[in-house]
Formats: C-alpha cells, structure tokens, sequence
C-alpha cells in the first residue's frame, strides 16, 4: 500500500498483484462477504452468468486508475448492451480487492433523486450526521466534504457509481470534488462531453453469446441444436439482454425448441413474448436489466425529437450493412442538411444507429432495425419515406454501365444491400 498526493489530498492506492491483474485471474461473485470492510450499497447481481466482458473489466480499472486528478469514465452503449451489468461487477470486484477502502457508493440516476440517495448512503454506511437546515446542493457538499477514513489511517479512493445517467449537465451538482480521492463511474446511452472518458461496449461475440445461453439453458439443449443456437444468436444481434431474455423463455418452456421460438422471433419481432419482461414470470424479476428489449430501446426513442424521430424511421428501410452520409441525405432531400446532420447525430448520441470512426459510416443493429421498422409502420410518411429511398436506389442502379469495369463493380458492391431492400 502507497501514499499519494493529488490536489492536496493524501489518498491509498493499491499496490501489488491487483496491478498487474485487477481481477486475479478469478471473477469473484456478487453477494460474497467483503473482506475490507468498505462502505457500499451495491445492489446483488440478476446475471445468470457474466461471459465476455472480461478484457472490458481490465480495460475499465485501466481507465479509472489513471492518474489524472478527475477520474470520470462513462460505460456507455445501445439500451440493453450490459452497461448497468458491467459497472456492477467491476464494483463488485473492486470491492472484493479493496481497490476502494473508503467506499464504493452505487447511485441510481433515472428517474430518481440523486441528492437523497447520497445523503442516505451517508448516514446509513457512513455515520454522517447532517446539521439541521442545510439546502439540497449543501447536504451533498457536507457529505463529499465531510467523508470518513474507513480503510486505514489516511484517505484511500472512493468509487461512486451513476447508473443509467440522462443528463449530464442536471448530474453535474451532484458529482464528487475532483482531488483525486473519488472515482466516478458512470453508464449511459448518451455520448457525453470532452470532461468524461467514454468507455463504450459492444455486443458479445458468438462465442460469448452462446456460452451465455448455454448457462441459462445447460449444454445439452444447445447441443441438440447447435446450428438453430448459432442463429438464434445472431436474429438477437449478439444483444445480452436479448439473449437473456430468449434463454430464460426457452428455460420456462423445456419442451420448446430452439427452432419453434426462432420462427416466432422471425414472426412476430419485439413483440414476440420471449422478448418481453412481465411481471408475471417470477424468473425475470431477479435480473438485473429492468425492462424488455422494446422497452429498452423505447427510452431512447423518447428522447429524440420529431424529425430526429422520422429520420430514424426512414433509416429503418436501410439494409444491415454499413452505410455512408452520402447514401443517406439524398433520402430526406426535402430537409435542411445542417437539421438533418444534427438529429443523425442525436441517433449516434444515443446508440441507436452505430458509427465507425475509421470507415466513416453508419450501420444499424439488428433489433433496433426491426424497432424502428414498427415506428414506421405507425407514422403518416411512411410512403413517402420509402419511395424516396427507392427512388435513390433506383437512381444508384442507373448509374451502372451496361459493361462495368471490375473497379465500377467493386465500387457498386456495397450499394447492393441497399438495392436489394429497395426491391422487396
């Protein structure tokens, strides 16, 4: 164990072999006795099982354990990525290794009053007693200023956890002084600004998804059929919460097979039963993810405006390939460019359409395709949206020379995906 000295303020910081391997080699499940005892009020773990992750976990206490005086990193994601089950396991783990001896403090941010909650994690894990009269924004000052030393003689670091972050300008007042003691982590599906270190996830690969199911489902159902498995997986796009939500269906149902819930995947969409959460199935309460796919990629609809809606409808006519800037404005060109290029980027704001920095293109996720394809169905421009698509793709097909060379076809290549969806 080490001193350190930022912003004036001695702090701990770990050293030794969590250094080299924050996690030891070993995932350390929630729920065990905490050895240091640190401070938290860390809810218990809903996963089945946490597969894939593994290299993000490392990669994130990388983030978190620079040495920068403000240490805020922002797990973020599509709407049912893992971003919560992330944050909380690496909380879970940190607080097994005693990474944050004075505290790991898990604070939930929709919907909810942030303020309140930290107060009351004060004085319940803490011992914080408050003076009487203290406005809101001073309540939380006392408690950052007035926070113990319960892991040894001087101040040790401190992780404080935003869960599912709306805003962050309104959090801004509630975030812990920057001397170089409190971590912040956050999760969001927004891209916040230049002060926080974006740490965004993916879906799982095949390999992790299958091993997800295969823990919800056991191997022997899987192995009976391996193939169906594989794309299963891939109709829910890799999506953990997707996967999940499949698997604990099939594990309520032992006689169904893979191949009966995938047609009625294929049939019925976001609506199909195995992809909602209701109330009524005891199994899905314990999870840690709150709502169902739909529901989830709802929360991001929400906040878009009207024409950052109709656009996101008009993109679900797009196929599941990547697509440029240049293939998109003629589709809405109607609209002000500099308007359009804005809500595109409140659609990459909230994960709902994915971009590549190095490619420079867009590309939809499976689910909210098929989200989004729904929203169309229900808004009155939902004809003239596709006829305008097809009329730039059919423009796109004229362009090809009766003999094209191998550079024109290879250029063409991509644009085929897009042709083909035009046609049907």
């Amino acid at each position: 164990m080490t001193q350190t000295n930022q912003g004036g303020t001695n702090y701990q910081t770990q050293t030794g072999p969590h250094n080299t391997n924050f996690f030891g080699g070993t995932h350390i499940h929630p729920g065990q006795a905490n050895a240091f005892g640190t401070p938290n009020n860390l809810p218990r773990s809903g996963a089945v099982a946490f597969v894939g992750r593994e290299d993000d976990l490392q990669a994130l206490h990388a983030q978190l354990a620079t040495d920068q005086a403000v240490a805020i990193s922002a797990i973020a994601g599509m709407g049912g990525i893992g971003k919560t089950e992330l944050a909380l396991q690496y909380a879970q783990s940190a607080l097994q290794t005693g990474t944050y001896p004075d505290g790991v403090c898990w604070l939930r941010v929709r919907d909810q009053d942030v303020a309140s909650q930290l107060v009351g994690y004060g004085q319940a894990q803490l011992g914080l007693t408050l003076p009487e009269g203290l406005e809101v924004a001073d309540q939380v000052a006392y408690c950052w200023r007035h926070w113990p030393v319960t892991g040894g003689e001087v101040p040790g670091k401190v992780l404080v956890v935003y869960d599912d972050v709306t805003s962050y300008g309104t959090l801004k007042p509630y975030l812990p002084p920057a001397d170089g003691r409190f971590c912040t982590l956050m999760t969001t599906r927004l891209r916040l600004g230049p002060e926080v270190n974006p740490f965004e996830i993916k879906v799982l690969s095949e390999a992790a998804a299958l091993k997800l199911l295969t823990a919800i489902l056991g191997a022997d159902r899987l192995q009976a059929e391996p193939e169906t498995a594989r794309e299963l997986c891939h109709w829910l796009g890799y999506l953990p919460l997707g996967i999940e939500l499949a698997g604990r269906y099939l594990a309520r149902k032992p006689t169904l097979s893979l191949r009966t819930l995938q047609t009625r995947l294929v049939n019925q969409g976001l609506q199909a039963r195995a992809l909602l959460k209701e109330a009524k199935h005891e199994d899905l309460q314990g999870m840690t993810a709150e709502l169902g796919v739909a529901a989830a990629f709802e929360l991001s609809w929400q906040d878009l405006s009207p024409d950052a809606q109709r656009l996101a409808c008009g993109l679900s006519l797009f196929a599941l390939a990547p697509f440029t800037w240049e293939l998109v404005q003629p589709c809405f060109a109607e609209a002000d460019e500099e308007d359009l290029e804005d809500d595109c980027d409140s659609l990459v704001g909230l994960h709902l359409i994915g971009w590549d920095d190095t490619s420079h293109t867009y590309q939809l996720h499976q689910l909210i395709r098929e989200f989004l394809w729904v929203k169309l169905q229900a808004i009155p421009e939902a004809l003239p949206l596709q006829q305008a698509y097809c009329r730039v793709m059919v423009d796109l097909a004229r362009q090809m020379p009766q003999s094209p060379t191998q550079q024109v076809i290879l250029d063409m290549t991509p644009l085929m995906f897009y042709m083909a969806e035009a046609a049907t």
